[in-house]
């Protein structure tokens, strides 16, 4: 099983921009939202501060360490889209699962086939 998320609100578009507290309370609700997870479930998440304090919360609440994974970071300028496919393809098939991935709209929009880029993802879950 993989659980795929994108970030929670944050406060702005800066490249590494916290959650808002609006985010916060998203973050807070997926121990609400995701009551019946494994105790061995994986925690991985962009090395993006706004993705690693989506999932905070439920991994304190679980006492699951969150695994910061360069995988799951936004394309890069440098990089080339095939690149990025292929970084996309073998984190979805080489993550130990189950596990919850937090990433970015562009990372689910090629992951799933769907255009996330201006949904509010979590918002949406409340």
């Amino acid at each position: 099983m993989i659980i795929l998320l994108r970030h929670a609100h944050r406060t702005a578009h800066g490249d590494n921009a916290p959650l808002s507290p609006q985010g916060h309370k998203q973050a807070e609700a997926l121990i609400r939202l995701l009551p019946d997870l494994p105790a061995t479930i994986q925690l991985y998440s962009s090395p993006k501060l706004r993705c690693q304090e989506t999932l905070k919360p439920l991994s304190d609440h679980l006492k699951q360490p969150l695994r910061i994974d360069q995988a799951l970071a936004e394309e890069k300028p440098e990089e080339t889209h095939t690149l990025f496919l292929e970084r996309i393809q073998n984190m979805l098939r080489n993550c130990q699962k189950p596990c919850i991935l937090c990433t970015h709209a562009d990372w689910l929009m090629y992951a799933t086939n769907r255009n996330f880029q201006h949904a509010e993802f979590l918002m949406q879950l409340l």
